[in-house]
């Protein structure tokens, strides 16, 4: 089980609050984050708190054209 002070240290680790691009987050660590919320949904309030969630949509919005325009690399993944 993770504690606040570990999910913290987690999420300030995704670069989101940091970094002016999201090309520079740390998508493995947001991932991490959206799989421990899963099972500990009281930590929900800290992501809507710091405002995780809109700019994590931010990117999302067709109006910006930001993750439409990402150059896509396929990877294997094994």
């Amino acid at each position: 089980m993770i504690d606040e002070n570990e999910f913290s240290n987690i999420l300030n680790s995704t670069n989101i609050f940091n970094a002016k691009e999201f090309t520079e987050w740390d998508w493995k660590k947001i991932d991490e984050i959206l799989d421990i919320v899963e099972y500990r949904k009281e930590l929900i309030t800290e992501l809507y708190r710091r405002r995780f969630f809109k700019k994590m949509l931010y990117i999302f919005m067709p109006s910006k054209n930001l993750f439409v325009n990402i150059t896509w690399v396929m990877i294997l993944i094994g």
